[in-house]
């Protein structure tokens, strides 16, 4: 098994959504990038429910992937990850591209949602739940993969801005698919796995880096900014941990 996951998770009585790749009505386009085009959807029978449909353009083995998505689909049904919008099914379409379908997440990428006049606590408070979700993959041994503004998606809610991770697991899947990327052989897992999420935290980081507030650098989290420049976190959670910390300096 290609070790997009670990997965040891006990067995779970889930909704079903197997066929929902392919009978989601398309909406519309509402987003492109290298590996597809995603659309707007409902489901039959339920206009007011919302999907998304990732349409891979990528070169790759659909039916690979597919089973790939499927497993990490299987990890994430449990709903013990919070903040991560969950992929409901992937599948093949007639033409053979493969299609993933999620969750909708109304909301404003992460670094539009900083633009705004948000408190810097506010903002610490945001990364913070953002490496509380992360940390929760990696507890249950998923890798993401792809943590980047485009796939962080924040809303207002009455108890404040909630983050929410978009394409959980897809990036190192199409990797896995076409070659270019995780290892398949089952000795190499928990090497794979680790690699995974290393490059997890690194980019985290980086996302944190970018939308630490101006007072990081002058208040009571300077030394954080400091640190994050100096050195690698060694966890999702122990960044998470600093960020609230500094959040509650100021």
């Amino acid at each position: 098994m290609a070790c997009l996951l670990r997965l040891a998770l006990a067995p779970a009585v889930v909704e079903s959504h197997e066929g929902m790749a392919l009978e989601a009505e398309r909406l519309g386009p509402i987003g492109q990038g290298p590996n597809g085009i995603v659309y707007l959807a409902r489901l039959p029978g339920d206009p007011t429910r919302f999907v998304t449909l990732k349409v891979i353009e990528r070169p790759v083995d659909a039916t690979t992937f597919v089973r790939l998505m499927r497993e990490i689909i299987t990890g994430l049904a449990s709903g013990a990850v919070r903040g991560v919008s969950r992929l409901l099914d992937a599948d093949v379409m007639p033409g053979g591209d493969a299609v993933v379908c999620a969750e909708y997440a109304a909301g404003r990428q992460i670094d539009h949602f900083f633009r705004t006049a948000v408190t810097a606590r506010a903002r610490l408070g945001t990364l913070a739940g953002l490496c509380e979700q992360v940390a929760g993959l990696h507890e249950a041994e998923i890798v993401h993969g792809a943590i980047k503004v485009q796939n962080v998606i924040v809303a207002e809610r009455p108890g404040g801005a909630v983050a929410t991770l978009l394409d959980t697991g897809i990036a190192p899947a199409l990797d896995a698919s076409c070659g270019a990327g995780l290892a398949t052989h089952a000795a190499r897992d928990a090497t794979v796995f680790q690699t995974g999420k290393d490059r997890d935290i690194r980019d985290l980081q980086r996302l944190v880096l970018d939308g630490l507030p101006g007072e990081a650098s002058t208040g009571g989290c300077g030394g954080l900014l400091r640190r994050l420049q100096r050195s690698a976190c060694s966890s999702a959670a122990a960044l998470g941990a600093e960020l609230h910390a500094a959040a509650l300096s100021i």
